[in-house]
């Protein structure tokens, strides 16, 4: 049987509700080439599958209250919070996904947060993109960011003009950073999470 290459979405990892949106782990993304450990270190799950949905119930219970309460403080999050972050090694086709159901006729922001490691390559003259669509025969809408091979230790928030996006009839949103077009190899970048944020208009 052959081993799948591609890492899949955990579902069962809560997307985490913060007062102005939704924060997602790498493990709740899917990531081309996630499962090939020359090119993605993904983090497991330290969670016995036994005991995974009544485990998940309580964390996401606890994780939002420690969140809310972080977020309204404007502190950082725990490096505990932080354990879940993805690593990229190398890949010349980087492209990772998710979806999540929203509410009708409401406007969000869609984003990655991300930092660099010391051994950072390939990004210079290499634009990543963000996008974002409702329903699956939806119409992608994007943005580009450029980034630089500089060592940048902190997170930092994938864009130079926030993505927007608006529900109309479909409420499932699909949203993904990409660059798959260059073919150039890049690496040592960390995928700390995915957001949507609910823009007031």
């Amino acid at each position: 049987m052959a081993i799948k290459a591609h890492y899949e979405a955990d579902l069962t990892v809560p997307a985490t509700e913060v007062p102005n949106g939704y924060r997602f782990s790498p493990r709740r993304l899917n990531i081309v080439w996630g499962k090939d450990s020359r090119y993605w270190h993904i983090p497991k799950s330290k969670i016995s599958s036994a005991f995974q949905e009544a485990s998940n119930v309580v964390l996401h219970a606890l994780t939002k209250v420690m969140k809310v309460a972080l977020y309204e403080q404007n502190e950082k999050p725990s490096s505990a919070l932080e354990e879940d972050l993805a690593e990229l090694i190398q890949v010349s086709w980087l492209e990772i996904t998710g979806s999540y159901e929203l509410e009708l006729k409401k406007t969000y922001e869609v984003g990655f947060k991300v930092s660099y490691t010391p051994e950072a390559f390939g990004w210079n003259g290499c634009p990543v993109y963000v996008m974002a669509k409702f329903g699956k025969k939806g119409k992608y809408i994007w943005k580009r960011a450029k980034l630089t091979d500089k060592a940048e230790k902190m997170p930092f928030e994938i864009s130079e003009q926030a993505l927007r996006i608006t529900s109309d009839t479909e409420n499932t949103l699909y949203f993904g950073l990409y660059e798959v077009w260059s073919g150039k190899w890049k690496g040592g970048l960390k995928i700390h999470e995915a957001f949507i944020k609910k823009v007031d208009t």
